[in-house]
């Protein structure tokens, strides 16, 4: 027999997770396989199986964010890139509750109308691992693409988060002022788009850059910036800057005010990354080691993505399980 709360409690998570998988899938539509159609995984596809794999099974830099290269690509950055060791610590793993909700038939309709369970939309919508966590408790996990429990993801932007913590931490403390502008930290910024920027506008985004975050136009801004981190080959000719510390003091200031309005622009959690490792005197890495992942008490070791000059990709460069 379920008891009222539980019965609310199932209820509350059905209708939230159904939520969230419809607004997943408005971002994910472009990559969701054909309905009905067999999971397509970096094993079945064939990538990099083989010794030496065929020439167009082959995961690189050039092609390695490409569906369906990125299916091999995003649990194996290490094997593509320079990385950095996020070390866990010698300290217990810390435990997690678990009370599992079943919700692999929980139905939700697609923004085609189409109505799907949730276990066929995680087949079909190119997901990885799936896990809801609630008040503390794990209540669903799922794995797909040869994933594991164990195995590290490329975290992307969720890296960001972890920037900012790092950087309120540091203001917490009164290491940095919040009021203070970026240039005060970092003389290299003056002039620069960031320079009389506040630090508070720097973590809020608010930021006047002139930087296109378009990732469907090839010429955006933003993948110019990949060069910095190695995201494919610069073409011939190209006399960009090839670190993180040229490229930022290189963004110039749009017309319109800083705090006016927010505009996503990853240089923005760079440039913290930046004033965290000047004011601490300590790479990105071994300040998540220390501030955060020894004292989580997490299963594995993290890691970050450098660039061939050792310089982190703190605006999204993060591996963990």
């Amino acid at each position: 027999m379920v008891s009222g709360s539980t019965f609310h409690r199932h209820t509350f998570f059905k209708t939230t997770c159904a939520a969230l998988a419809a607004s997943i899938s408005l971002l994910c539509g472009p990559l969701q396989a054909a309905p009905g159609a067999a999971p397509v995984t970096a094993a079945s596809l064939g990538l990099m199986q083989g010794f030496p794999p065929a020439p167009d099974k082959r995961v690189n830099r050039n092609n390695m964010l490409e569906y369906p290269y990125s299916r091999w690509a995003f649990q194996h950055i290490r094997e593509l890139q320079p990385t950095r060791d996020i070390y866990r610590g010698d300290g217990p793993v810390s435990s997690l509750a678990a009370s599992p909700v079943d919700l692999d038939e929980l139905k939700f309709s697609l923004p085609s109308g189409r109505t799907v369970d949730l276990d066929t939309w995680l087949d079909e919508s190119v997901t990885d691992s799936f896990l809801v966590l609630h008040r503390g408790e794990l209540v669903y996990e799922r794995y797909f693409n040869g994933m594991a429990r164990l195995s590290q993801h490329q975290m992307f932007s969720a890296t960001k988060s972890f920037i900012g913590t790092l950087a309120l931490l540091l203001i917490e403390e009164g290491a940095i002022d919040p009021a203070q502008t970026m240039q005060h930290y970092l003389p290299e910024l003056k002039g620069s788009a960031f320079g009389d920027a506040t630090v508070q506008q720097v973590l809020d985004m608010t930021t006047s850059i002139e930087f296109s975050e378009e990732y469907a136009d090839p010429n955006a801004d933003v993948w110019k910036y990949g060069y910095v981190f190695g995201i494919s080959t610069p073409p011939a000719g190209y006399e960009g800057a090839d670190s993180i510390y040229e490229y930022l003091p290189s963004l110039v200031k749009a017309e319109r005010p800083h705090g006016d309005a927010f505009l996503y622009v990853t240089p923005n959690t760079d440039a913290l990354g930046w004033l965290t490792t000047r004011v601490s005197g300590k790479s990105i890495s071994l300040q998540l080691q220390e501030r955060i992942w020894q004292r989580l008490g997490v299963e594995r070791d993290g890691y970050m993505w450098l660039n061939t000059k050792g310089e982190e990709m703190g605006g999204g460069g993060l591996n963990i399980t």
